[in-house]
Parts: C-alpha cells; structure tokens; sequence
C-alpha cells in the first residue's frame, strides 16, 4: 500500500507491508530527522498513517539509517491517534454543545481547545496534555472572580469541554507514563519522548535490528573489544537473569557521509549477485567482493568529495564485504573468543540472539535478526555446505568460517521447528586450550593440571568423560600438549588406486576423469605437505566438488577439503560388479553394504565375496547447460588462422605481440591488408572480434569454418556417430554409415559446412577433405582410435537433450535392439566406462561385460528400456520399433533389489501383505524396489525400518568379482567432510580422514587423526585396529587419540588401549558424568567386553556446575579416577574405581584424596616402574608432580604480571613444556637424579627472559 505523493517536505511517503504489519516512511530528504521522539512534525505524521492503518505493528523511518518502532511503542501512538478520533466522534468540540448564554465565552476558548487537540495532540501529545491542564487550572483560577452567569459558562466549559478531552488522554499510557514528569514541564521540550521512544536503529544496508542503548539501569561488568574496533560491553539487568551481551559495531557509529557513501556502494554491488558456485567458496569470494568494494568505495568517495585515509578505506571495505559476500553482525559474534555458543531461535525477529559467553555464560545480546536475513543465512550455509535443506532433509549440519573465528552450524526448518527456522552456532576456539588456560578460568586447578601432566607424560590410556558443552574435547585437546614432541599421534588412511574414473567440479565446472589425475593436478598446482612418504593437500584452492551421499541415500555434490596420494605394500582389490562397475581399493578401504540391521554399513574388501551387494549411484546428477562449439575458446590449441578480422587499429599491440612468434613486418602489413590473423597470435591480444563475422581456416587448407558451430541436435547425432565408428586420415573425417537414416545426418553436417560430401571405395563411409573441421574436432575431444576414443568430457555438462543426441548418434552407429535389450559391444574398455556413466546421467543402468575379446554393455530392465525408448532411442526406425514395451509391464524387477537381512525380511513378511513367506523366505527371492515402495505406504509394523531404503539414491548392485591384483601401487584419498564419501569407478566409497588440530602441526607436532565419521552410517568409524597399533608400533614413540567414543569403534579403541597401557598415550572423549556411568555406556551401550574394559587407565571427569542461585554455572574437573585391575565385573561394587582427585564443592577446587596423597595410585606407581630413580620412591614422584605444578603456577603468573594472556597459547605453554624436559635432562645428566629445586630455578630463569 503506498501513501501520497510528497507534495511538502513534511509529508512523507510511506509503504505498508501487510505480511510484517510494518509501516516504513521515506525520510531522504526530509528537513526532518528520522526520529518520532525528537522532530514534532514526524510525530504527528505518523500519529496521521496510524489512523489510516491502525492495524499497523512496527513504524521504520528510512533515512542513511533505519529507525525501527516497535508495537509497543507504537501502541502509544496509536492510542494517541484513537483519543484524536474518539474525541472528533464523541462531538466534545463541537459548537452545538455551547450553553445559553455562554456562546462569547465558547467562541473565546473553543477554537484554542480544538488547535491543542486537532494540531498540538498529533505533535506533541504531552504538552497538549499540559496546555489543557493548565487551561482548565486558569479557568478555575478565572471562577473564583467571575460574576455569576461567566462563572457558571466556566463551570460548564470545562465540564463538557476540557474534562471529556483529558479524561480520554489520561487513558492513553503515555500520559499516564507521563504524570512523574510534569513537575516544571516545558511545553516543546521534547526529552520526555526519550522515556517512551527508543527505536531499534541499523544502517539501511543491513537487515540486524540494533538496540542501541544500553538496557534500562543496566551495570556494566565487563567491556572489551574485538578485532580492535567492536566494543562489547556485559551488563548486569535487575530483575533479569540472564546478562545482556551488548555489541558497539563500528558501522553503528560512522559520520552521515560514510554511511551515504556506503548505501551507495551496497547498491552497486547489489547488482553484482553471488552465483551458487561463489558462495560454496566463501574464501574466494570475499577476497573478490573485497577487491570490487574497495575499488567502488575509492571511486564513489572521489565522486562525493570525500578524502579517505587508507586507514579509513580498509575499515569501510571490511563493513561492506560484512554485508554483502559475509553473514553481517554475525561474523562479530562468531569472531569474539569469548563466544562459545550462538542461539537464534524460531520464531525469527521475536526474540534476540542468546549466547553463552566464556566468563558469563547465558547471556541475550542486543541483536533481533529479521525474517528476511535468517532466510539469507539458511540459503548461504545450504549452499557452502553443497547439502539440502528442505521438507525432506529439515536439519543441515555443516561449518561456516570468518575473519577470527570458525563455528559449527546447525539449522532446522518448519518440519521439526513448527515457527520457521532456527539455527545453533557452536562457535571453535581458533586456537588449543592448553592446562594453563584452564588454570586461569579455574576449570581446573595447579595440582590437578600436574597430575594430568604426569600421567598423560606416563603414558596412560584415557578417557575424558562429561556431558554435552562441559569441554572435555577441549581438556583433550589441551592434554595432548602434553606429550613430547618426539612421539607421533598416528593414524591410518583409505585410499583407492589413480585409474578409478571420477565426474567432479572445478570452480563449478564439470569434469570427468580419473582419480590419479585430479590429484596429481592439484599436488602439482599447490602448495602441499610431505610426511610420511605421502603427499596431502589439506585445502581446496580450486573449489574441487564431488558427488557423495547423504545418510539418507539421496546423491549430492560436495566440497572436498582433503588430497592425498602415497605408494603402498598393501593388497590391492579390484571389485567389479554385475553391472560392470570397477574400482580397485586397499585392503583398509572401505565400500559400503548392508548391516545385519538393515542400515547401510562400512564394509572393507576382505569382507566382501562373489555375490555381496554395495552400494552404487542409481542416476548421476550434474548441473547442465547447452554447449557451443566456440573457437574462441580454444585459440591457444589451434594452428590455423582466422579470417574477417578487422586489424588495423590494433597495429602496435600486434608489433609487440609478433616479436616473440618472430613474424616479419611484411606479415603483419599482409593481416592487417587481408583481416586475417594465426589463432595463438589473437590468443595475446586484448581484443574479442564479432564471432558471427569471422571463419576459421587451417594452415595448409583454404577451405573454411565458422568461429561458432552451434551443437543442436543433427551435430551432436553426427559427433556421436563418427564416436561409434569414424576415423581420420591425413586430411579428411570420415564416417561409415550403411544405414540411409544415418547418411543423410552425416550429408546435412557436412553440406551445412560447406563442405564436399565423398563416398569411400568401400561404398560405406562417407568422407569430406577437411583440415580445419578434422583439427576442431580433435581440439574439442573427438580423437583417437577404436582402441583410445574417449568422451570428450565436456559432454557429461551438456545439456540433457544434447547428451541424449550425442548417444542417439552412438547407438545408431554402433547399438543393436531387440525385442529384450539394447546393447553395445565394443574393444574399448574405457568408452564403455564413459557411456555407461553417461546413461547413469538419465538414470538408465547399463550391464557391461567382457565378451571374448569385446565388452559389451546391455540395458535390459524394464525401466532402462523405457527410459532409453523415451529420451535416446535411434536414429533408425526399424531399430525404435523393435523396442517393443507393450507386453513388458511387471512389478517385480529382479534386476533392481535390496538385500534386506533375514530378520528383516522375516517382520516384513509377518506384517506387510504385500509380502508372502514362501516367495521371501522359503525360495529366497529378494525384495525389488518397487516392491519396497508399496510395503512403505502399507501399514506395516516394520515398514518404519525400510522406509529410509525404499526411496534414496541407492541401486544396490552384486558383485561378480573380487580379486587382489597387486601388492604394490601408487593410491590416493579424498576427503569429504560431513559425509565422508565420495563416487568413484560409480562405486560409492569411504574417503578418507581429516585432521581436526591442524593448529598442532603448525606448532611442529606430527599428528594425524585416528577415525572418521561416516554420516551415510550414522556412525563413527576408524581403520581396522590391528592396522592402526602395527602402524603406530612401528612409528615408534606414537600416541592414539579417538575423538568422540560413541559407537562400534569402541572395541578398536580398546584393542589400541591394550598396546597403548604398554608405551603409548591413548586418549578419547565420551559421553558421562563419572567414572561408572562411562563404564555402563562402554560396556552395556557399546558391546566392550567387561574385562576389556580394564584397559582404561584414568577417567577424567568435567562436567557443569551450578552456583547455588541456580543462575550460573561454570565448568569444572570433577575427577580424576584410575582403574584398577583386580575386579571381574562391577568395578564400581569391587573397588575397581579409586579417586585420586575430586571436586571439593565448598572450595570450588579439585582436591587431592589420600590414595593419591600416600603414594597408593597403582597407575602412578606402574608409570613409576619406567622411570630412573622413581621406583618405590614415592618422595620423588610428588616432588614431580609440584613441580609441574609451580610451572604452571609460574605461567599463569606471567600472564596475569605482565596482562599478556599470549603466555598461556599453545604455542608458548608448548615451549615451556619443551624447556621443562630438556632442563629436567640436563639437570640429570650433572648431578646424577632430576633434583626438582634446580630444575624449577633454572627453568623460571628461563621463563623470566621470555618476552612475547
């Protein structure tokens, strides 16, 4: 709904929006501010539009700024607009109610009444209040002197003139708000509707509500800021229990002319809108919106007269790329460190953003995100994640990373959050917690960080135990910095070998090649890292994206962030399927098959026989456009020269080009005559010719091509027969072509080219004589022999119907069809590959085979047949019409089957009626597709267990051969985060594993991860066991650290805690408060045999913990257990756990027990049994023990002397760690035993010189 035309610049226009109830008035020039509270004139406007639209909920005022009221605010006006309404229709100020003889004084103070209320009112509410009041104080004052018949017309003016008014205004809340405040009141003074007006203000180029004021009698706790110019400030709220987080960005405090400057660019860029492929490199594109904003900003600020310092430029760069290629005010939460946890809850725009805060826990900021930019944040996080997020798919887990700092994102939509979406952000420190920062924010106390020393420095398997958000993965994580540099935590990783073919994107492009050469390419282009005898790219420089599978079956494209390539000792298996599909693994890689409980599992290649289904792509999905044959594109491959180009304005460019090519002058006069040019030499000038107008021509031929040669559907019939069977000679294409149907295509191409159409002496190919067609050709892909052809592979992002002319073409030249199948039989294996994975393109599943010295691939299933018909078909009639489907309808396909386990089948087959138990059970049919389709919209009791298989991506295919092939190979890994899978050879296969504390290597540890999460399982899962400890064992010194322990790897955990109790420090996190809980959930939970279960040393225990008002809570150790040995079932009733520390309530603070104190650990002492001079000697391994203590004491204290918390990073607690060891050696070396004394002075000796 729009308003009226300005016609004064008093009147605004304004716009309503009926979904938001929200008004917005256009203040741009205006000689008013942008303010109900401070300029009359926009008061009573806006009382005026909400008389038009009462129904009204927000009022925004537009200027460089965005002023935004909220109901609540403008209840009050509203109420102000119904009073001017009511008192109008009650008829108070009408003439008709003067008295007798009282008309001289209506007609005196009548009109003044009607002004305050009909003017003063809609402007200034209060002071038309006061003026009434006093008016009628006046009148009264006027009584006591007036003669009887004045004094009467008094009483009877203010009876039903001046009391009706005010009693309708007293109703109103702001002059009942206002009553405390009319003590001395200046009509005009406008600070009274600062009480009442306090509008949530943003720039007009971001979408955040802002509530710029600090809260109403807030005390501020704390303030601090964040990347040098956001201020953020911690108050303290009566009567509220939560503090307010309140955010100072510096886009909310810029001079007018910088925010001008700034809208002015916003709109620029508007117009340049990220594409899909930019946001899933959100790197790549902030460094380009950063480029153009700066420039833009440069160029506008010189426009509008404004001298901006470099200073001033970066700064205002940074604002803009913030809210146009970033995530706005978000990226300032997500960069405080002290952020820890993020929450906008549904419904959007009704409540703040909450967070928990490092030092203050639960806190609500002062931000109010809108409908409009949640929206913004669910399509960027969907599109960086490359993972959908719908009806089917309402959650999407992914990861976002800005300018310091990197989170967690969770997203959930209508389906599971009835009032629209929400999002969790769990933001990661950038940076490792070590012990002595734990220290400091009192998590953990010195004596406890020196017990953990020890024993993580002993060498002792653990496990961090604690709830959801207690910060045992960070304890983990800070632990680890406690083993020596010269042990290695390992792991071990799947790989597949380099000739499996893969359908990948390159900066959005589509590509189809082989493993080997995507990797290799991307090692040889980028900086990468060498250990081990491998080769890792740990990042993704050129947006590399390929297909993996979701946890529920559905095939999508995904960002890789992982290349790898290292030679091999190991079996080497190459799997081939009933379809042909092949892959060739190690023995350690996993495919996927199908679980005992019918869910989708992991499953290595020594597990798999003849006859065992896995998990393969029914369709491939790749995004598609129409494609051109455009020469331009290719200038720096072709030899030839292009004609009609118009050169002679471009003279001195061209002499500075030609001096490397060594051309003469007399050539280049000889161009610039004849508009002709050799295509590398137009490949270095700066100028693009009108395709339409110019040809192309080979060296040694006159004969000529159009620059663009568009592929409709004759073109690509014609490429795909000379695929199926045409060849080169020296100078010409030829074709051979029995068939008259697929003559006459090969005719038309060639007459449309102008090019002489020959027969062949063997009276069966067609031939022209052309170079230049001949020299495309190749350019473009189409080359090689019977042996070597190959699909271009720009023709797997064609468009569909190009696709389906090109096999159209292929299949006439070189297919059959029958009555029962379709099929090709050719001596090259590898364009077998191609066009099967092409067919995989319009979901139609081609069987290859070897047969004899040829393979041949047929299509025979119903739905193969259909589709092929439908979309394909030939270019012969007489082949289309044997295709006969009419008598070929059934419901049951046994070429597209799940292989459900017995079990499974057994409660289908009890429950559904679509299942019989003689057909399932009895005859060990298995269950089609289709079949699985019609037991989902039954009423089984069991269909809720194959729901999640009937409708997926997944075509479960047989194998038909397993064989190892080699010992000894180069193999490489990719790895997907998220789904941990990739399509290769069109095998789905497991990828390989990522580290999650690169921060560690950077600091010059060698450490890799031990396991890997597979979410098409829906569980954790890591490499074999015994691989993992034989390889560790070999490395020597090597630590194994399991992340979360929460599902079947559980037992391989264990198998490494066995050898770990003997040299190694193992680690890992689970879920549980104490010691016993995480004994019930590893041994009842996770199937670990009980007395496996002793291979755990210490437990340590952090968990949340309430102060007493209920209004707080901190993390803290709880504990720290040793598990002892000598107990058979229940170590919580045998003595098996035994505290050496607890948390003491009352002191706040771990506490040592007297097992600990009197030297009884068996843990300890065991570690002690390794150690010169500690054996039986309890004395000496307490006097460690604090002296470990005092140097974390002693960092800490530098920290907090010196206000420099770079003291307590991972970078300087390491090397205080380093020094310890090497001083503790040096120390030992001299005087015969580690003396604690000398070691801690020449130790703090060393940490008193350290300056940072």
């Amino acid at each position: 709904m729009l308003g009226m035309d300005v016609k004064n610049k008093d009147v605004f226009d304004y716009e309503y929006d009926d979904d938001t109830g929200t008004i917005e008035i256009n203040m741009l020039g205006s000689i008013y501010g942008a303010s109900i509270e401070d300029y009359p004139e926009v008061m009573s406007r806006v009382i005026n539009i909400l008389q038009e639209i009462p129904d009204a909920g927000s009022v925004v005022l537009t200027e460089s700024r965005e002023y935004e009221y909220e109901e609540e605010q403008i209840a009050l006006l509203r109420e102000i607009a119904e009073a001017v309404r009511s008192i109008s229709s009650q008829g108070y100020l009408s003439q008709d109610i003067q008295r007798d003889r009282c008309s001289q004084l209506y007609e005196e103070h009548l009109p003044d009444v009607q002004k305050k209320v009909f003017d003063e009112l809609r402007k200034d509410p209060v002071g038309a209040y006061v003026e009434l009041r006093r008016k009628k104080r006046h009148m009264r004052q006027d009584q006591e002197h007036a003669y009887p018949q004045q004094k009467r017309c008094l009483k009877y003016f203010i009876q039903d003139v001046i009391d009706p008014v005010m009693d309708t205004l007293e109703g109103c809340e702001m002059i009942r708000g206002a009553q405390d405040y009319l003590t001395g009141y200046h009509v005009g003074d406008r600070d009274i509707y600062r009480e009442f007006f306090h509008p949530l203000v943003r720039p007009n180029f971001m979408l955040t509500k802002y509530m710029s004021l600090p809260p109403e009698r807030g005390e501020e706790k704390d303030r601090y800021q964040v990347q040098g110019d956001v201020e953020v400030s911690i108050y303290d709220v009566p009567d509220q229990t939560r503090p307010v987080y309140h955010v100072n960005p510096p886009e909310f405090n810029l001079p007018e002319e910088k925010y001008k400057l700034l809208d002015a660019a916003r709109r620029f860029m508007a117009s340049h809108k990220p594409e899909e492929g930019e946001f899933a490199q959100p790197d790549k594109m902030q460094r380009v919106f950063e480029n153009i904003g700066r420039d833009m900003l440069r160029d506008l600020a010189t426009q509008m007269g404004l001298n901006l310092s470099m200073d001033e430029l970066e700064a205002l760069t940074g604002i803009l790329n913030r809210y146009t290629s970033g995530l706005g005010v978000l990226e300032l939460l997500i960069a405080d460190p002290k952020v820890e946890d993020i929450y906008i809850n549904s419904p959007i725009g009704e409540s703040p953003i909450y967070l928990t805060h490092q030092d203050f826990e639960d806190c609500e900021t002062n931000l109010i995100p809108t409908k409009e930019e949640a929206e913004s944040y669910a399509t960027r996080f969907r599109i960086q994640s490359g993972r959908p997020l719908d009806e089917a798919n309402p959650v999407l887990d992914t990861e976002t990373e800005v300018k310091g700092g990197k989170a967690r994102v969770a997203v959930i939509q209508e389906n599971l959050s009835p009032e629209g979406l929400a999002f969790t952000l769990r933001r990661h420190r950038s940076r490792i917690w070590t012990l002595p920062l734990f220290i400091k924010n009192n998590t953990i106390n010195s004596i406890g960080a020196a017990v953990l020393s020890f024993l993580v420095d002993g060498n002792r398997s653990h496990l961090f135990a604690g709830t959801r958000g207690a910060g045992k993965t960070s304890l983990l994580s800070a632990a680890m910095l406690e083993i020596m540099k010269n042990h290695r935590i390992v792991t071990v990783e799947d790989s597949v070998t380099g000739d499996s073919s893969i359908l990948y994107r390159e900066d959005g492009d589509v590509r189809y090649g082989e493993v080997g050469d995507l990797i290799d390419g991307q090692l040889e282009k980028h900086s990468h890292q060498k250990m081990e005898g491998r080769k890792v790219l740990r990042e993704n420089p050129d947006g590399i994206k390929v297909l993996s599978m979701s946890h529920k079956g559905h095939l999508r494209w995904s960002n890789a962030s992982l290349f790898m390539s290292h030679e091999v000792e190991k079996n080497i298996y190459e799997i081939e399927t009933r379809t042909g599909r092949k892959i060739k693994v190690t023995e350690d890689h996993s495919v996927f098959g199908m679980g005992e409980d019918a869910k989708i599992q992991e499953v290595k290649p020594k597990n798999l026989e003849e006859g065992s289904h896995i998990v393969t792509p029914r369709k491939l999905e790749v995004p598609t456009e129409g494609k051109d044959i455009n020469l331009l594109d290719r200038l720096d491959e072709l030899e030839g020269y292009f004609t009609g180009v118009e050169l002679r304005e471009r003279r001195k460019e061209l002499k500075d080009i030609v001096k490397e090519f060594e051309y003469s002058e007399s050539t280049i006069q000889y161009w610039i005559r004849e508009n002709i040019v050799p295509a590398k030499v137009l490949h270095k000038l700066e100028y693009t010719p009108d395709i339409e107008e110019i040809e192309y021509k080979h060296k040694r031929q006159s004969s000529r091509l159009p620059a663009l040669i568009e592929l409709d559907e004759k073109m690509l019939e014609f490429l795909g027969l000379w695929m199926a069977d045409g060849c080169y000679d020296d100078r010409s294409i030829l074709v051979t072509v029995s068939n008259q149907e697929c003559r006459e295509v090969v005719k038309d191409i060639f007459e449309r080219l102008n090019l002489p159409v020959k027969q062949h002496s063997d009276e069966h190919s067609l031939l022209v004589n052309s170079l230049p067609l001949k020299e495309v050709m190749q350019v473009f892909g189409f080359q090689g022999n019977a042996h070597t052809k190959r699909i271009p592979e720009w023709m797997f992002s064609a468009s569909s119907e190009q696709r389906q002319a090109f096999l159209r073409g292929f299949y006439s030249g070189d297919g059959y069809a029958t009555e029962d199948e379709i099929g090709i039989d050719l001596i090259n294996e590898d364009l077998i590959e191609d066009i099967q994975t092409m067919l995989l393109l319009d979901g139609i599943r081609g069987r290859a085979r070897d047969s004899g010295k040829m393979r041949s691939m047929r299509i025979s299933d119903l739905d193969g047949l259909k589709k092929f018909k439908e979309k394909i078909g030939y270019i012969q009639d007489y082949k289309n019409q044997k295709i006969d489907l009419r008598e070929k309808e059934t419901t049951h396909d046994t070429t597209d089957t799940v292989p459900l386990p017995r079990e499974t089948l057994e409660e289908l087959c009890s429950s559904a009626t679509e299942m019989h138990e003689n057909d399932y059970i009895e005859r060990g049919y298995q269950v089609g597709i289709q079949k699985l389709k019609q037991v989902k919209k039954g009423n089984s009791a069991a269909k809720d267990k194959v729901e999640s298989l009937a409708d997926t991506d997944i075509f479960w295919d047989q194998i038909k051969s397993i064989e190892k092939v080699s010992g000894e190979e180069k193999v490489y890994d990719i790895s997907v985060p998220g789904d941990e899978n990739f399509v290769t050879g069109n095998i789905l296969a497991h990828n390989t594993l990522e580290l999650p504390i690169p921060q560690m290597k950077d600091i010059g540890y060698n450490i890799e991860r031990m396991k890997s999460e597979s979410v098409i399982t829906q569980v954790e899962s890591e490499m074999s066991a015994d691989n993992a400890i034989r390889t560790s064992l070999r490395l020597g010194d090597s630590a194994l650290v399991v992340g979360e322990v929460r599902s079947d790897e559980a037992q391989a955990l264990y198998e490494a805690m066995r050898v770990g109790a003997v040299a190694n420090f193992v680690g890992g996190t689970i879920h549980g408060e104490d010691a016993y809980s995480v004994f019930d959930r590893v041994v009842n939970d996770l199937n670990v045999p009980t007395t496996s279960f002793k291979a755990t040393d210490i437990i340590v225990s952090v968990n949340k913990i309430r102060s007493p008002d209920g209004l707080e809570t901190y993390r803290r150790v709880t504990g720290i257990t040793e598990v002892r040995k000598e107990w058979s079932e229940n170590p919580q009733r045998e003595d098996g756990f035994v505290e050496l520390m607890r948390y003491d309530s009352n002191k706040d603070e771990l506490v040592p027990t007297d097992t600990l104190l009197n030297g009884e650990s068996e843990i300890i002492s065991r570690i002690s049994e390794n150690i010169k001079g500690y054996k039986n000697n309890w004395e000496a391994v307490w006097a460690n023990i604090q002296l470990r203590k005092k140097i974390k004491e002693a960092i800490v204290e530098k920290a907090e002397e010196t206000g420099n918390d770079e003291y307590l990073e991972a970078e300087f607690v390491t090397k205080c760690n380093q020094r310890y060891h090497i001083l503790s050696k040096k120390v030992s070396e001299e005087y015969g035993e580690q003396d604690p004394e000398r070691i801690y002075a020449r130790w703090k000796e060393w940490l008193d010189h350290q300056e940072i």
